[in-house]
């Protein structure tokens, strides 16, 4: 997938994990961004940072991943495997521990940037997609 292209057209919030550590918390904003009817309009996507994993271990994560995440997700999964410091950059990441957050117009201009929990900025996000 190259995910300019996937996410053109269309409002998308990409939710990045840079760590296992930040899994969790992504699965928070993920699950919340397809449950709540406020973001019916923006297509959620899940990104995932694998480059600093072992590549022996990579198809073991990725079988985990496919095992863990709802069908109906797995279309809108990324899984980055080069470029890291590429793609810390463009999400501004600074800390593994949490879930990064972009939202991008359907032009693809990047209309809010966040991270941490989703209960510490929903307010935020939904403040953006008005």
């Amino acid at each position: 997938m190259v995910l300019a292209e996937a996410t053109r057209g269309q409002t998308a919030v990409l939710v990045a994990s840079f760590s296992r550590d930040s899994s969790s918390a992504a699965t928070d904003w993920l699950h919340a961004l397809h449950s709540d009817p406020t973001f019916a309009a923006a297509v959620p996507y899940q990104v995932v940072m694998l480059a600093r994993a072992p590549g022996f271990v990579r198809s073991m994560i990725r079988s985990a991943m496919r095992r863990q995440t709802p069908t109906a997700w797995q279309a809108t999964t990324v899984i980055l495997t080069a470029d890291e410091p590429q793609w810390r950059a463009w999400f501004a990441a600074s800390d593994d521990r949490e879930p990064w957050i972009v939202v991008l117009s359907p032009s693809g201009h990047i209309l809010w940037r966040g991270h941490g929990s989703y209960a510490a900025s929903a307010a935020a996000l939904k403040a953006a997609l008005r």
